[in-house]
């Protein structure tokens, strides 16, 4: 655990540095020194760290290595269920290597780069260094296993912010993008018709609340229904009917306290009249939604799949909604805390997605 701890330290603290810098210029260079250190543990790990190099991504990377063309690759995986973007990755990189380390480097790279492009489009100096600190102490190990759904949240996060814009085309194109690496990506398209009902209804909050509420009902009540119908409407992947069981065994409290201490400092330290803009509303209600969805993972696990694309925006929404806030500090510190908790209860309790401890026979680590 001591490797990702030094790692997450050093490199946040040079996205700090990048925030501090006035040129443009000078912030992304900094900000590229400050991705090498995660990429490269990510790069340098062995092939037994992450569940999903067993599953698919050792074959899928051989069978790419081995394919003189993309016709014959895809005629390997075109008629999978791997998505066509992931493939896309594979056979780009396999190109330039065949180490699959090499592979890890990129895709590591790729999700920092969606969390660069995000802070600097939203111009919010707190995000450049945030951003990261959030990803390393919430997914960074999980993406060492999720390979391909990874992709696809952090793609999420800049496709996310179109919503606050009123920018629907872009939105839903960037959806697409985002369905092509993870089908559970489809969810997505929900976020957009959750922002308009936030709008229309942000000063009626009994109003949205009950709507929130009989929505989650809804879900938890029809969720098997819901996800037969989106699989034989070809939306949904045929291997999340393994999802759709009952699995009592799941409970997933530390997310749920997780997302409820976050719920309460939000509450505690967002003054009154911040309380009254739709940014706030927003960011209690993709929290409630998170929460809501997290719970019914403890039923059917694709849900708490889903939950990702709406908590990983969180990482931004916080920081938007405190903007002039005297306690922005202090709730981004406790916010961090409880970040570091979930890490640590996941780490000593799960290995977090098989993950921890780090090896590494490029390094002779074992950490």
């Amino acid at each position: 655990m001591g490797i990702y701890l030094i790692t997450f330290a050093i490199s946040t603290m040079l996205f700090y540095l990048a925030s501090k810098v006035e040129s443009n210029k000078g912030s992304i260079a900094f900000s590229l020194i400050a991705m090498i250190p995660p990429i490269l543990i990510a790069g340098m790990r062995d092939l037994d760290i992450g569940i999903d190099i067993f599953t698919y991504g050792y074959d899928v990377w051989n069978a790419a290595c081995s394919s003189k063309s993309w016709s014959s690759f895809y005629s390997w995986y075109g008629d999978t269920s791997i998505e066509i973007g992931y493939l896309v990755v594979n056979f780009i990189v396999s190109r330039f290597s065949t180490d699959i380390h090499v592979f890890f480097a990129v895709h590591e790279f790729l999700l920092l780069f969606f969390i660069l492009i995000t802070a600097k489009k939203l111009k919010n100096r707190y995000l450049l260094w945030f951003l990261p600190l959030f990803f390393y102490l919430y997914l960074y190990n999980e993406s060492l296993s999720m390979l391909r759904q990874s992709l696809a949240v952090m793609m999420g996060l800049y496709v996310s912010t179109f919503i606050f814009e009123k920018k629907i085309v872009p939105f839903y194109i960037g959806c697409i993008i985002c369905y092509l690496f993870h089908h559970s990506a489809a969810f997505m398209f929900l976020l957009y018709p959750i922002v308009v009902l936030v709008r229309r209804f942000h000063n009626k909050r009994i109003t949205l609340l009950i709507l929130i509420v009989l929505g989650t009902l809804v879900m938890l009540s029809f969720y098997q229904l819901i996800m037969n119908a989106l699989i034989s409407a070809g939306i949904a992947d045929a291997k999340y009917e393994m999802y759709v069981g009952v699995e009592g065994n799941k409970t997933h409290k530390v997310d749920l306290a997780f997302l409820a201490s976050l719920t309460m400092m939000l509450l505690a330290f967002v003054k009154k009249k911040q309380r009254l803009f739709p940014d706030f509303y927003f960011t209690i209600f993709f929290t409630i939604i998170g929460f809501s969805m997290t719970l019914l993972g403890s039923l059917v696990e694709v849900a708490n799949r889903v939950a990702y694309y709406i908590i990983v925006p969180l990482s931004y929404m916080v920081t938007e909604t405190t903007i002039g806030n005297s306690k922005r500090k202090i709730l981004l510190a406790g916010f961090t805390l409880i970040l570091a908790a979930r890490f640590f209860y996941l780490a000593i309790t799960t290995q977090t997605g098989g993950t921890i401890p780090y090896k590494s026979m490029l390094l002779d680590l074992l950490l």
